[in-house]
């Protein structure tokens, strides 16, 4: 039997209804459907007739009301039904799930990477890592409660806050209670904490800051970012002679703490220090400066002044500076320095950077050079600056990794990659007025080959008249038999990575296929990656 949208169905069951179980409506005649289309009142003779089809409608939409009420009630049992068994089922299915089978200390890696990236948030947070991994099950919560490193990584950002209202005041309470929960689950664990306070009510988190400096014997790392003098004073006084296992310093917004750093002055096992802030000297600093191997600087400072604090890490091997630095006025020219301990140095300058601090560099044991010359345009005087760094640099042959980014010239390029023959593995990122002539520089014919020891060649923005250059570069260095490459120097070394991008044309387009055919047959490791103009 066909069924369609007009047969009638049972509200109890669902079966086919028969005509005596569904309710009809008597239609109107056409004397009241006249009625209804004039707009006048009905006869006083009619109006019996129609209150007695008003109450007949009234008793059958009561009755659909009753039908439909019941209805509902079956379907909302029928719903309920469905999700419990549903939910069984999950249950159920859970049994069986891999994660059962997996051992405790699997589950302790898999726990510590989900935590790695940020630490234990002090503050809730959406995804609110590791108190979260808590609390899915007993076994799971037994394992987070017993995996102490889980624990040892305090993250205090008051500074997400825009707000002072109810919500920040709760969460600097549940903070409070965090930094006692960390500091027993953490056992005897050395911690790593980063402070960022905000400028918004200082007393709502007073408690917290000093719980967390209260800890400060446990620290190996730690991020402080204050706000102010009088914070700095307030919180970090407990800090002195209270820091022997603190190892890597970073202090945020150096230039708005307090007038003298010295409470760490007698931290014996310090040896990374960052700078971020707007400060200009050093003097007020007090630091164990000859036991530092790595230093970070991310802030304004006179270039000469900061010339003489370097002569104090001796012992330095890590440099990176990352600022403008400006010239002091009254400050004198300065001499010829060494650091024989430094193996990377990494550099942004301007100007004022390229005359006062690289010609005057020592740094005889250097591994890996990294330079960021931004927008520098005064070629010529670069290609100077370039020259007496290299004359006064006693560490090209050690040299076997190089980072160049920004405006640098093919003379000053020419210079460097010609003193440094040990060059294993190049970076190269600089600006497109200066692209096209640098890479010429690598490409071009010579009797003695550039960079003889060169393995992995990373380059930026190869536009599509010098695709042809890149895939004779590639070939000449990958094939042992290419023509490019000199008979008599046995010694070049076979190029084993390239990454870089190309812009490509309909003209150059094939160029990309070529050398994914010339990676698969010569075994290079190919890290293409192409746009069109």
């Amino acid at each position: 039997m066909l069924i369609s949208e007009n047969t009638p169905i049972c509200l109890n069951c669902g079966r086919l209804a028969t005509s005596g179980s569904i309710l009809r409506l008597q239609p109107p005649d056409e004397d009241c459907l006249s009625i209804l289309r004039s707009g006048v009142p009905p006869p006083e003779e009619e109006k019996p007739a129609i209150q007695e089809r008003l109450k007949e409608t009234e008793l059958k939409l009561s009755t659909l009301d009753d039908e439909i009420a019941r209805a509902k009630a079956v379907l909302y049992r029928l719903v309920v039904q469905k999700n419990n068994l549903e939910f069984y089922l999950k249950e159920q299915k859970s049994l069986l799930a891999p994660v059962r089978n997996l051992p405790d200390d699997v589950l302790e890696e898999i726990f510590i990477l989900c935590s790695s990236g940020t630490g234990v948030d002090l503050l809730p947070q959406e995804t609110d890592y590791p108190w979260s991994l808590s609390q899915v099950c007993h076994r799971w919560r037994a394992v987070a409660l017993h995996l102490s490193q889980l624990w040892q990584k305090l993250v205090f950002d008051e500074q997400q806050f825009t707000n002072s209202g109810k919500r920040r005041i709760r969460f600097l309470s549940a903070a409070l209670t965090r930094v006692d929960l960390c500091a027993d689950r953490s056992r005897h664990q050395l911690l790593s904490v980063k402070i960022f306070e905000s400028t918004m009510n200082k007393n709502a988190s007073k408690n917290i800051l000093v719980s967390l400096f209260g800890l400060s014997l446990r620290w190996e790392r730690a991020v402080i970012g204050l706000t102010s003098t009088k914070s700095w004073d307030n919180n970090t006084s407990i800090l002195r002679d209270c820091v022997g296992n603190l190892r890597y310093l970073t202090l945020d917004n150096f230039a708005t703490a307090a007038l003298s750093y010295d409470v760490f002055s007698n931290a014996p096992n310090l040896t990374h220090l960052g700078l971020i802030g707007d400060c200009k000297s050093f003097d007020r600093l007090k630091m164990p400066w000859s036991q530092l191997t790595h230093l970070v600087i991310l802030m304004d400072v006179e270039a000469v002044a900061f010339l003489h604090f370097l002569r104090l890490m001796v012992n330095l091997e890590e440099l990176s500076i990352s600022s403008i630095l400006e010239k002091g006025n009254q400050t004198p020219y300065p001499s010829l320095f060494r650091l024989p301990s430094l193996k990377l140095f990494s550099f942004s300058y301007t100007d004022y950077t390229a005359q006062y601090l690289l010609p005057f560099l020592q740094a005889p044991n250097l591994r890996e050079l990294s330079l960021d010359l931004k927008d520098y345009i005064e070629l010529a005087k670069l290609e100077t600056v370039i020259e007496r760094f290299i004359k006064q640099w006693n560490s090209s042959t050690l040299l076997i990794k190089m980072t160049l980014r920004g405006a640098i010239g093919p003379v000053a390029f020419e210079k460097l990659i010609t003193a440094m023959p040990n060059i294993r593995y190049l970076d190269i990122k600089v600006h497109g007025y200066c692209q096209h002539d640098v890479f010429n520089i690598l490409t071009k014919r010579r009797t003695q080959v550039l960079l003889p020891n060169l393995e992995s060649l990373c380059i930026d923005n190869i536009f599509p008249r010098s695709i042809w250059e890149l895939k004779s570069l590639v070939w000449s260095r990958v094939n042992p038999d290419a023509d490019s490459i000199s008979r008599s120097d046995k010694s070049v070394s076979r190029l084993r990575a390239l990454r870089c991008h190309l812009v490509v044309d309909d003209d150059s387009r094939h160029f990309v296929e070529d050398l994914k055919i010339l990676s698969d047959t010569l075994g290079l490791e190919l890290d293409l990656e192409w746009t069109e103009p």
